[in-house]
């Protein structure tokens, strides 16, 4: 392979990452295959000797750690779900802090065959069933979490600055009105200091989670978190209300903290709405809100 079809600005050139893999294979390597995965990764398919191995790499996508981890930090959340989930996590093989004259930190990880849940199962005709699948995972990957202490992150949830963004926001863009949107803040108060802590997944959808044959797991952690774990799923059920333009059933089962998250989120969704966004997604999530919201006040009056 005498081309490198990717913009070498943004990445180690290919005698560097040849160099790299070398380390991780243990011999002098080819470069046979690479092609561009998203915005911020590669697949990588190497020759020694008659023998072909794969990786994917992943580089930075940008500094600001409100948004998403620090690639060290997602190397240490990779090597923690690998000891605590075998299986059902890819495996980090090798990063460096700077590499090249991009002096960018570059993450190199196994390379794992799956189909994606989105391909796998029609969102249109079988959305619960996508629910229930991203929902189970999630208790999974949640509990790793609990399982032993997970990796530091620059990434936590404040509930003081989640609270305090809250009490900005206009109760009218989210027709609850301004009498109930400061009691149900009041209800928050009062349920927030038993708010149990772990590692969440931060972007959980169905393109994010894969199937193998045999298993589940999640890519993409850049966006991983320490946080309450009713978050996660709130954002699963906001971002599929939006994707199908109508609010799923949120059920009399949930927890009043399960219930808290699923108005904060679906409420943050509407305040930060865009032009571009539709009238049936705003639809839906304002319904997420309000059914969300008359079930909690059921659970404490």
């Amino acid at each position: 392979m005498d081309d490198f079809p990717i913009d070498e600005e943004r990445w180690p050139t290919k005698v560097e990452i040849e160099e790299l893999l070398k380390e991780i294979v243990g011999t002098r390597c080819r470069l046979t295959g690479i092609s561009a995965l998203r915005k911020r990764s590669l697949f990588l398919e190497t020759a020694d000797q008659g023998a072909r191995f794969r990786f994917a790499a992943h580089k930075q996508r940008s500094n600001n750690t409100l948004r998403n981890l620090p690639l060290s930090e997602e190397a240490a959340v990779l090597t923690y779900l690998a000891t605590q989930l075998p299986g059902r996590s890819i495996r980090p093989l090798y990063f460096t802090p700077s590499l090249g004259y991009t002096k960018q930190p570059f993450l190199i990880t196994e390379w794992r065959e799956g189909t994606l849940l989105a391909d796998l199962i029609s969102l249109k005709e079988k959305p619960e069933e996508i629910r229930c699948i991203l929902e189970r995972e999630l208790c999974v990957f949640h509990q790793a979490g609990y399982m032993s202490e997970p990796p530091k992150l620059s990434r936590v949830v404040l509930l003081d600055d989640f609270v305090q963004r809250a009490r900005s926001w206009d109760p009218n863009r989210l027709q609850v009105g301004t009498e109930r949107w400061v009691r149900f803040l009041s209800s928050f108060e009062q349920l927030r200091h038993s708010i149990p802590m772990t590692l969440l997944h931060g972007d959980a959808h169905a393109y994010n989670l894969l199937h193998d044959g045999s298993d589940h797991f999640w890519i993409d952690l850049e966006y991983a978190v320490i946080g309450p774990p009713e978050l996660d799923h709130a954002r699963v059920l906001a971002l599929l209300a939006v994707q199908l333009n109508h609010s799923l059933d949120i059920g009399s089962a949930e927890t009043s903290l399960q219930l808290a998250f699923n108005v904060f989120v679906s409420a943050g969704l509407l305040q930060t709405a865009g032009p571009n966004t539709s009238r049936k997604a705003i639809e839906a999530l304002q319904t997420m809100c309000e059914q969300s919201l008359m079930l909690l006040y059921s659970t404490i009056d």
